[in-house]
């Protein structure tokens, strides 16, 4: 997903009459507790849409291992109807993704070191009103590069 110009992407349903583009191959799909959802991660970062109950901006924060500097919500419009779009950045750094016991029985942290990443969600609704929240996460310092990428999978997304 270097080059927008050379990936060749698929329009993937994923649910509610939502569907999105994503680069071909390597789309996961599937769902859990009533929430459809699919995905593909890459070069140019990891893209997804998520629709179903309690889906939006708060479901899309409940689930961060770490404290983001978010950006303030901004209007937007998916499907020509009212949509909410927000960033989040995240510092580099350990960030806990979960704890384990040690051979003595004491709980211990285990986590994992991750570069500085940004996250975008843009939260919006399908025809039949079903909340939904479509996600790019990348590499804050890949960010500009595939800029592009991202673009147009939020564009992309379709509501019948």
């Amino acid at each position: 997903m270097t080059d927008s110009s050379s990936v060749t992407w698929q329009r993937v349903d994923v649910a509610a009459g939502v569907s999105v583009e994503l680069p071909a191959g390597g789309v996961t799909r599937g769902e859990y507790q009533g929430v459809a959802y699919a995905w593909q991660a890459g070069a140019g970062g990891r893209l997804g849409v998520r629709v179903g109950p309690g889906q939006g901006l708060d479901a899309w924060r409940a689930v961060f291992q770490a404290p983001p500097q978010l950006s303030p919500t901004t209007p937007a419009t998916v499907c020509g109807r009212p949509a909410t779009r927000q960033e989040a950045q995240f510092a580099a750094g350990p960030h806990a993704i979960g704890a384990s016991r040690d051979a003595d029985g004491n709980i211990v942290h285990e986590s994992t070191d991750h570069p500085a990443m940004t996250e975008v969600a843009l939260a919006f609704s399908a025809a039949d009103g079903t909340p939904a929240v479509a996600t790019w996460q990348v590499e804050t310092s890949q960010r500009a590069s595939h800029e592009a990428e991202a673009t147009r999978f939020f564009a992309a997304v379709r509501c019948k």
